[in-house]
C-alpha cells in the first residue's frame, strides 16, 4: 500500500467503502460493479476518490474523468472514447499473423467514425452531396445522444416516449404533446434510405446495423476491450466518475441502461467509482435497476465529527481545544474549510476564530477589503473568466482594473492567485465549493445587485456574439460560427438568472432556432449548467418565474 495523502482522516464511512471495494476487486462476481460516494460539496468526495486510487494503484488500472473539467466528454459516445484512452495501450503480438490483436473497441469505434464522415462527405451513386443527406446524418449522429439513446433502447414502437433532454425536451418546451417516436421515425426512415444506398455501407448490413444503433453496440465493445484488457494484464480496470453532479441525463441513462444493465462487466475485474453530490438511487430508473440486479454500493460522506476535526487539527499544529472548539463551530468539520485553514497556516497567515460561530463565508473571505470581497463575489456569478471580462465588469463597477484591489498587481492577477481560484479548459473560475459560497452569499445580501451582475454578463456575451456574427446577419451565418454559439450559451446562461420573463423568451426562441439548423448546445449548455447547480442550490438564485419555467 502506498503512503497515505498527508491530513487524509479515515472516517468510518471511507473505511467501509475501502473495505467493500477492495472484495469486489478480488470477487467481483460476488460484488457491486458501480460504488457511489456522495455528500456535499466540500466534504471530501474527490480527496477520497484519490485515496482509493493510492490504496489500490498497484493491482489496477483506473482512468478518471471529471464532470466539467474534462474536456470531451458530453455524450456517451465521448465518454466512452476518453476513458478508453486514458487506460494503458495493448502490447504483444497476436500469434495467428503476428500482427497486433485488434481492439474490440478501438476497431468498431474507427469504423463508426469513418462511416460517419464518409456519410456526411461522399455522395450517393449518381447523386452529389445535397442539404437533405447532410441534415439526416447531422440529426442521426450529431444533434446529440437522445435519438442514438432511445432508438438503441427500442423506443421507436407507437407508443415510446424519447430519453433524456432531446426531441421529447424540444415538444415539451414549447406547451405541445406529442408522441416523440413520430417526431423520430421520418429521422430514422431517412437514414435507413441513406445506409442502403450509400456506398460505404449499401452492401454490409452489420455496418448498417451499427450505424443505426451506434451507442448499444459500441457500448458491448466498449465493455469487451475493457475485459480483454484486464485478462491480458492481470490487473483490474477502475472507471472514475466524479463531480457526477454536473453529468449530463444522457450519460446517465447510458451508464445505468447500457453499460450496467447490458454488459458482463459484473463477472470480471472492472469496476466503476462515481463520486457526487446526490445519490443516483434518489432516481426511479437507477432504484429499478438496483431491485432487479443489486449492481450498486453507494456511502455517503458526512462532515468531520469532533474527534476527526481534532486529529485534522493536531496534524497541522493547532492544539489548543479553545481555538479547536472555535473552529469547528466555523467550519462545521467541513474537510473543504479545514484544508483552507491548513494551507492558510502554511502561508503564514493567522485566522481570527474570536467571533465563535463565523459564517464560513466570512472565514473564506477574512482579510479581504471591501473591493477585494466584491472582485470575488462578481467573479463567482461567472461560469468562467478571464482578463478582458475582469476588466469589463470591473469599468461597470467603476473599480479601478490597475490598482483597484493592490497597489501594485491588477484585478484578474491578484484574482488569479486566490487559493480557490482554478485553471480547467483555458479558463479561469472558482472551484465549485467556493463559488457556491460566494454566489450563495452574494443573492442574500443585495438580491438586486446579484441581478444585475448577471445582467451586466448577459449583455456582455451577448456584445462578443454580435461581434462575432452582425446581429441583422441571417440565422444560419450565426448558428454555423462556433464562436458565436459559444457567446451565445454564455449569453443565455446569464439572461436565465437575470432576466425573468424576457431570459425564458430568448432560451425558447434560440432552442427552436438551434434545433432547426442542428446546433442544440447552443441552449444544452446553459441549460444543463443551471440545472446541476440548482440540485445544489435548490434554485435559490433563481427567479421564481424561471424556476418554474425550467421545472416544467
Amino acid at each position: 500500500m502506498t503512503t497515505p495523502t498527508p491530513y487524509y482522516i479515515f472516517r468510518k464511512q471511507a473505511h467501509d467503502f475501502l473495505a467493500k471495494f477492495a472484495k469486489a476487486l478480488v470477487s467481483p462476481e460476488s460484488n457491486p460493479l458501480l460504488f457511489q460516494v456522495y455528500g456535499f460539496g466540500g466534504v471530501g468526495k474527490t480527496t477520497h476518490l484519490k485515496q482509493v486510487k493510492q490504496t489500490h494503484e498497484l493491482q489496477a488500472d483506473f482512468a478518471e474523468v471529471s464532470f466539467g473539467l474534462t474536456a470531451g466528454i458530453e455524450t456517451p459516445l465521448k465518454l466512452m472514447e476518453k476513458l478508453y484512452e486514458l487506460l494503458p495501450k495493448p502490447t504483444g503480438l497476436w500469434r495467428r499473423d503476428l500482427l497486433p490483436k485488434p481492439d474490440p473497441f478501438t476497431s468498431l469505434y474507427d469504423q463508426y467514425q469513418q462511416t460517419v464522415y464518409k456519410l456526411k462527405t461522399q455522395p450517393v451513386q449518381g447523386k452529389s452531396v445535397d442539404t437533405q443527406q447532410q441534415n439526416t446524418v447531422k440529426d442521426w449522429f450529431e444533434l446529440g445522444t437522445a435519438t442514438l439513446l432511445a432508438t438503441g433502447a427500442g423506443y421507436l414502437g407507437d407508443h415510446g416516449t424519447a430519453l433524456s433532454l432531446g426531441l421529447d425536451a424540444t415538444v415539451k418546451a414549447g406547451g405541445m404533446l406529442s408522441d416523440a417516436s413520430q417526431a423520430l421515425k421520418p429521422t430514422k426512415e431517412r437514414i435507413q434510405e441513406l445506409l442502403q444506398e450509400h456506398p460505404a455501407t449499401k452492401n454490409d448490413k452489420e455496418l448498417q446495423e451499427l450505424m443505426l444503433e451506434p451507442i448499444p453496440k459500441l457500448t458491448h465493445a466498449f465493455a469487451q476491450g475493457l475485459i480483454e484488457k484486464t485478462q491480458r494484464h492481470k490487473r483490474s480496470i477502475v472507471l472514475v466518475l466524479d463531480t457526477y453532479e454536473k453529468a449530463s441525463s444522457d450519460i446517465d441513462t447510458w451508464l445505468w441502461q447500457y453499460l450496467l444493465e447490458d454488459t458482463p462487466l459484473k463477472s470480471y475485474g472492472v469496476r466503476i467509482l462515481v463520486a457526487g453530490r446526490r445519490s443516483i438511487l434518489e432516481k426511479e430508473s437507477w432504484r429499478k435497476l438496483q431491485q432487479d440486479r443489486d449492481l450498486i454500493y453507494e456511502q455517503r460522506l458526512d462532515e468531520f465529527n469532533k474527534e476527526q476535526t481534532k486529529e485534522y487539527l493536531q496534524h497541522i499544529c493547532i492544539t489548543k481545544s479553545g481555538e479547536i472548539q472555535k473552529i469547528y463551530k466555523a467550519t462545521k468539520g467541513l474537510p473543504y474549510y479545514l484544508n483552507w485553514i491548513k494551507q492558510e497556516k502554511e502561508k503564514g497567515k493567522e485566522i481570527d476564530f474570536s467571533r465563535g460561530n463565523q459564517a464560513i463565508t466570512d472565514l473564506l473571505l477574512q482579510g479581504l477589503n471591501l473591493k477585494q470581497k466584491q472582485i470575488v463575489q462578481l467573479a463567482a456569478c461567472c461560469r468562467w473568466f478571464d482578463r478582458l471580462l475582469v476588466q469589463y465588469l470591473m469599468q461597470k463597477q467603476e473599480i479601478d482594473f490597475e490598482t483597484g484591489v493592490h497597489a501594485t498587481i491588477d484585478c484578474f492577477d491578484w484574482l488569479t492567485k486566490c487559493d480557490f481560484v482554478e485553471f480547467v479548459q483555458g479558463h479561469y473560475r472558482l472551484d465549485d465549493v467556493a463559488r457556491d459560497v460566494f454566489r450563495l452569499s452574494f443573492c442574500q445580501e443585495d438580491k438586486t445587485r446579484f441581478r444585475q451582475t448577471h445582467e451586466l454578463l448577459a449583455k456582455y456575451f451577448e456584445k462578443q456574439a454580435n461581434q462575432e456574427v452582425a446581429p441583422d446577419s441571417p440565422e444560419p451565418e450565426k448558428y454555423d460560427n462556433s464562436d458565436w454559439r459559444q457567446y451565445t450559451a454564455e449569453f443565455l446562461y446569464h439572461a436565465l438568472f437575470a432576466r425573468r420573463n424576457e431570459g425564458q423568451r430568448q432560451f425558447l426562441s434560440h432552442f427552436f432556432a438551434s434545433r432547426y439548423l442542428k446546433q442544440l448546445e447552443v441552449v444544452m449548455i446553459p441549460f444543463r449548467a443551471v440545472v446541476a447547480e440548482a440540485a445544489v442550490e435548490n434554485y435559490r438564485l433563481l427567479p421564481d418565474s424561471t424556476e418554474k419555467f425550467l421545472k416544467a
